[in-house]
């Protein structure tokens, strides 16, 4: 769970100081779970797509991936010794061919677009200005803090959820 978080805290612009923690950032770790299982699915069995001709790499369709356990043709746990695992883009990169050749998953996986969206969403709510603030001849550029600003990147990170509508 902390790539994930990890990735939601870049496209939130929240992140965490050095020497910090969670509690030093406008949203803890605990609130990000929240709003991260609101778009929260599960993939049960879901077969693996080898991307090499020697069976070392395997590439799931899904991307933000937790709680993942990878299974062989047999029913049998593969060990999380033997491959290495990027879970945010979904690529699982063996040390050796799998024996039988045949690899599934079990994982949660996320929309995490959908979740910086509603954050920022909730931002702009909350936000203290609306608009560009100048202070004597000095324009302040936009930030977190500003309306306009978290509508703007709602909108950015926002995809539509149906083919009929493009965002130009």
């Amino acid at each position: 769970m902390s790539q994930l978080l990890d990735e939601l805290r870049v496209l939130i612009e929240d992140k965490i100081p050095d020497g910090g923690d969670d509690t030093d950032t406008d949203f803890t770790d605990e609130k990000l779970r929240v709003y991260l299982n609101k778009y929260r699915k599960t993939l049960d069995d879901y077969p693996l797509t080898a991307e090499t001709d020697d069976y070392l790499v395997w590439i799931c369709d899904y991307k933000y991936l937790d709680n993942r356990v990878l299974d062989s043709a047999t029913d049998t746990p593969i060990s999380e010794d033997d491959y290495s695992a990027d879970d945010i883009n979904g690529i699982y990169t063996f040390d050796e061919e799998p024996d039988p050749l045949a690899v599934y998953i079990k994982a949660q996986y996320y929309d995490l677009y959908k979740t910086a969206s509603d954050i920022w969403k909730v931002r702009a709510a909350e936000a203290k200005f609306s608009g560009d603030i100048q202070l004597s001849d000095e324009k302040l550029p936009m930030d977190k803090y500003n309306r306009e600003y978290c509508i703007k990147k709602y909108w950015d990170l926002r995809q539509s959820d149906t083919s009929e509508m493009e965002r130009g």
